[in-house]
């Protein structure tokens, strides 16, 4: 079964998440990372979704602040 995308910030905040919700992180580089919400646990829930893309090193290129999050759901 292929996970529907739920794109953009119609999931504005991570307390937004719900069941089945996973956040998938894209670099410009081309590398995909996929983040469950318990991965996402230690940060505030009224954390925008937005405030999170700064934040992430790409594993790959090593890079920070070159990605796009996006709320995967696999129900």
């Amino acid at each position: 079964m292929q996970a529907a995308m739920r794109t953009g910030y119609a999931i504005a905040r991570l307390n937004s998440l719900e069941h089945g919700d996973w956040l998938e992180v894209r670099c410009v580089c081309g590398h995909v990372g996929t983040l469950n919400p318990v991965d996402l646990r230690h940060l505030p829930p009224m954390t925008p979704l937005s405030a999170l893309e700064p934040r992430y090193l790409c594993t790959r290129c090593r890079r920070r602040g070159r990605v796009v999050a996006a709320v995967l759901n696999n129900q």
